[in-house]
């Protein structure tokens, strides 16, 4: 089955990325450059409509995004402060960088395929007051939930390219 083969190789991927992803950004020049294919074939395949393999894709970039937030966060205020910069959000750490064109794509993908945000009910209860009542969806909306927190943390990364991807998008 093709949906089997195409979730046994998410899975493949997502455990090779964790487990590896230092010794992969530390290597030499063709080294970061199989991390970038398989980034690349990862984010083909969270592309790909099917909600189990992007489930799987979403919990490594989101995994991936937050380490990545909190690596600009903890290095560009230290670069920021040798050189005399007060925009320090105009720079990028050299990791991010090297993960810029690949964000760029992942932003993309996220806005497209963005689920649904909760649905509420207004009623009016026996006293005659209108209250918020969710519906239950759980599923839905731990993935929209999840992929918020993910776009969140790429917007913090670039904020221009969110800007642009999403009037792009509009």
């Amino acid at each position: 089955n093709v949906q089997t083969f195409l979730r046994h190789l998410t899975i493949f991927f997502t455990s090779f990325l964790k487990s590896h992803l230092t010794l992969l950004e530390n290597g030499d020049t063709s080294t970061r450059q199989v991390l970038l294919t398989s980034l690349g074939f990862l984010l083909r395949l969270s592309q790909v409509n099917d909600t189990t393999i992007f489930k799987i894709c979403l919990e490594y970039w989101s995994q991936l995004v937050t380490d990545l937030y909190d690596t600009q966060r903890n290095d560009v205020p230290r670069q920021a402060l040798v050189l005399g910069s007060l925009h320090k959000q105009q720079q990028k750490s050299q990791r991010v960088e090297l993960y810029s064109d690949m964000l760029s794509r992942l932003r993309r993908v996220m806005i497209a395929k963005m689920a649904k945000p909760e649905e509420v009910l207004i009623v009016e209860d026996e006293n005659g007051d209108i209250i918020r009542e969710p519906m239950k969806d759980t599923d839905a909306i731990i993935l929209y939930k999840t992929m918020r927190e993910c776009l969140i943390y790429l917007t913090h990364l670039d904020t221009t390219d969110t800007q642009d991807t999403m009037l792009t998008k509009l």
